[in-house]
């Protein structure tokens, strides 16, 4: 599909970069990670020469290459990366529009993830407040979960116990829209609220959680995930508890 449309659309098409864009995130996850930083910054390049450097597609590509770079264990490049993907979702549809909130995100994980966790909070509660201000869809946020989630690790982290509890209790309530929801991308976040109440000795709201994880852990195959190995023996370990 791509030679396809290299040949008939011409080689700087935004749909050859779109496509690019899609067949680096299928090699990513399946695991296939040579040539796929090329093709994120060929989509990158692409976008910009069509539309300019502060349109929304082209904070869309950085999104996705932050994300590459993260993945691949460059976090100071994806903070840099995702720092522009910000301001220029900013750019493109001003301060308080929710389309910033996936780069916000995504921003705040990999500063949590390099314990610079003041930095990260803020981040993260952007995003949460940009889609608050987005309005209440009435179902459930894949997103909102997310960051939920994201947020509720930094403030445990911080040792912010009561401003960890309310976000604990707002990520529970988004999860009971779609319980059943079978979106493995959201096993490692299921593992991580289930540990952080199992850690505060609430056994019996963290086992469905951990239960459901692990579910999803074995039926989508998710890659190796450093919760994974530990959900049945933190299973165990809350069922003797509860005994």
């Amino acid at each position: 599909a791509l030679d396809i449309q290299e040949r008939t659309l011409g080689g700087d098409h935004p749909l050859v970069g779109t496509t690019l864009m899609r067949l680096a995130i299928y090699r990513t996850q399946q695991g296939r990670l040579e040539g796929v930083e090329a093709m994120h910054r060929r989509n990158l390049a692409i976008k910009e020469k069509a539309y300019g450097p502060t349109h929304d597609e082209v904070g869309t590509a950085l999104n996705n290459l932050g994300n590459f770079l993260h993945a691949t264990g460059r976090s100071d490049e994806a903070i840099a990366v995702l720092q522009r993907s910000v301001d220029v979702h900013v750019a493109a549809y001003g301060s308080r529009h929710s389309g910033a909130a996936w780069p916000l995100t995504n921003l705040g994980v990999v500063l949590r993830e390099t314990d610079r966790l003041a930095e990260a909070r803020t981040y993260l509660g952007r995003s949460i407040a940009l889609m608050d201000d987005g309005g209440d869809s009435g179902g459930f946020d894949t997103l909102l979960f997310f960051t939920l989630v994201q947020q509720a690790q930094v403030e445990a982290a911080l040792g912010n116990e009561s401003a960890l509890a309310p976000v604990v209790e707002r990520a529970l309530a988004t999860w009971q829209l779609n319980p059943e929801t079978n979106d493995p991308r959201l096993a490692s976040s299921l593992s991580a609220i289930g540990r952080l109440l199992a850690g505060r000795h609430r056994c019996a709201q963290a086992v469905p959680l951990l239960q459901r994880a692990q579910r999803m852990f074995d039926e989508h195959r998710t890659p190796p995930d450093r919760d994974a190995p530990d959900l049945r023996g933190l299973l165990a370990k809350c069922s003797v508890a509860d005994s």
